[in-house]
């Protein structure tokens, strides 16, 4: 019954999916590092889908109670039918695709690197779900709304709040980046597991890299679905799945689990974001790429300053320890913040965004009233 969640998203209502997907996912890595702390392996493996199909079973109960004028009846028209295939064929292809990049990741390091090095990766990858959960948090929440402009507007006004969502998420995903990517390596081998399992600052580097381009990745995805563009690119989705798989066997050989990374990113890179641009500014946002393109540039300045001055400010340090890494929480939390106020300070994006906290703050304040 989870297709049921799709009255949800028609409604724009995926407060409810989101809400219950982060409790689910707090449930499910709460519970899994408990159980492997305690040493029941075999029970955490059954956590993932205990806690999804609960999860489906509430939205399934809330959906009941909301909506309970619709259910399934009646016939629809063959050419309504086979255009409905047509596009679930086309989705499901994409999502195999999303979901390839971290399966054929496990399956390489394990087969040619063995599990002690696997396992190490994953204790990365398990932190790095923190940053993906909250990409496609936001990336969904959007969805519903650009689809509704869409319907009821003109491409420019369409482009007009797709140009604040693409900014709000490379701010999301530029800060997740550098936290990551400044954090991770101490956080596992001083806070965490102990400094064996700490892999190269390089690796740390490339998670970075990987969880800002899966940001801008998340944010095409959601735009050429939510226009309906669904059935456009399936040759690419394809190909990025095979130049993935090629390239983390054959760098594997050559850089480690380093060049499992470079492999998932080149493909996104230079195969995915370019066919995802194509597909959405030949068929929809005509002649709009150049504007897209100065926020992309702008977005890549603001994180290479932001990354020197977090740098620098890691170096003249001289704490250590617990205190040490609380200091460096604070600068990546923060710093992020500043150089972006400075350098967006006259962006009209900035001010929506700023505007719509204040417009929350002030509900909040009124329903606690």
């Amino acid at each position: 019954f989870a297709y049921k969640n799709t009255l949800l998203t028609a409604d724009q209502r995926r407060d409810w999916i989101l809400g219950l997907s982060t409790l689910s996912f707090l449930f499910i890595y709460g519970s899994q590092i408990i159980l492997i702390i305690t040493r029941h392996y075999y029970i955490s493996v059954f956590v993932l889908p205990f806690f999804t199909f609960i999860e489906n079973l509430l939205l399934n109960i809330i959906i009941r109670k909301k909506y309970p004028m619709y259910f399934p009846k009646g016939t629809v028209s063959i050419e309504t039918r086979n255009s409905i295939k047509k596009d679930i064929f086309a989705v499901l292809i994409y999502r195999v695709r999303d979901i390839s990049r971290n399966s054929f990741d496990n399956v390489v390091i394990s087969t040619f690197a063995g599990l002690v090095i696997l396992s190490n990766f994953q204790n990365y990858y398990a932190i790095f779900n923190i940053p993906f959960l909250m990409l496609s948090i936001f990336s969904s929440s959007f969805a519903p709304s650009i689809g509704n402009y869409a319907v009821t507007h003109n491409k420019e006004e369409v482009f007009h709040i797709y140009r604040k969502s693409a900014f709000i998420q490379a701010t999301v995903a530029g800060w997740f980046a550098i936290c990551y990517g400044f954090l991770i390596g101490d956080f596992i081998g001083d806070i965490w597991l102990g400094e064996e399992y700490r892999l190269s600052a390089f690796t740390a580097f490339l998670f970075a890299v990987y969880i800002y381009v899966l940001g801008e990745n998340y944010t095409l995805k959601t735009i050429r679905e939510s226009i309906g563009l669904l059935n456009y690119g399936k040759q690419w989705a394809i190909l990025e799945m095979i130049s993935n798989l090629a390239l983390n066997i054959g760098l594997m050989a050559y850089m480690g689990v380093e060049g499992i990374l470079c492999g998932t990113i080149f493909s996104m890179l230079f195969i995915s974001i370019p066919a995802e641009n194509y597909i959405i500014y030949k068929h929809y946002f005509r002649g709009m790429f150049r504007e897209r393109l100065r926020m992309i540039l702008e977005n890549v300045i603001w994180i290479v300053i932001t990354v020197i001055l977090v740098f620098l400010l890691m170096k003249v340090s001289p704490l250590t320890s617990i205190i040490g890494f609380i200091y460096k929480v604070c600068v990546c939390a923060l710093i992020p913040f500043l150089t972006l106020f400075v350098i967006f300070r006259k962006s009209e994006d900035l001010r929506y965004i700023v505007n719509m906290i204040k417009i929350g703050l002030r509900k909040s304040s009124v329903n606690n009233q």
